[in-house]
């Protein structure tokens, strides 16, 4: 398989079982989904364009850059699950139509992300 994966499809449930050691880029729009799974150790960015669903990218150790265009959750719980997905993130892009956010509550997410710049 190549280094480069763009999905974009209408099934329900995008998961690979088998390693990917060669895929750098993923890129999942336009899909409905209930469910991310991917084993791609060497990812290094993640792109997902669509409704908030699970995604489980834990074993991509390589994770450094995702963008993500996110609807249809919390602003608290977005933060909260990318946290503990996105654990190796250096550099996340959020765009987000959430139901309006308690403000003071960002705040204490701050330090989940500490490998932000």
């Amino acid at each position: 398989m190549g280094r480069k994966l763009n999905i974009c499809c209408q099934t329900a449930v995008t998961k690979v079982n088998g390693p990917l050691p060669h895929l750098l880029y993923l890129k999942i729009a336009s899909c409905r989904l209930t469910n991310i799974a991917f084993h791609a150790v060497n990812l290094a960015t993640f792109e997902y364009r669509g409704l908030a669903v699970p995604i489980d990218l834990s074993k991509s150790s390589e994770l450094k850059c995702a963008n993500i265009w996110y609807y249809g959750d919390t602003l608290e719980h977005t933060i909260t699950v990318l946290a503990n997905v996105l654990i190796n993130v250096q550099h996340l892009t959020l765009d987000t139509a959430c139901e309006p956010p308690k403000i003071p509550c960002l705040m204490h997410y701050r330090c989940k992300f500490s490998r932000m710049t």
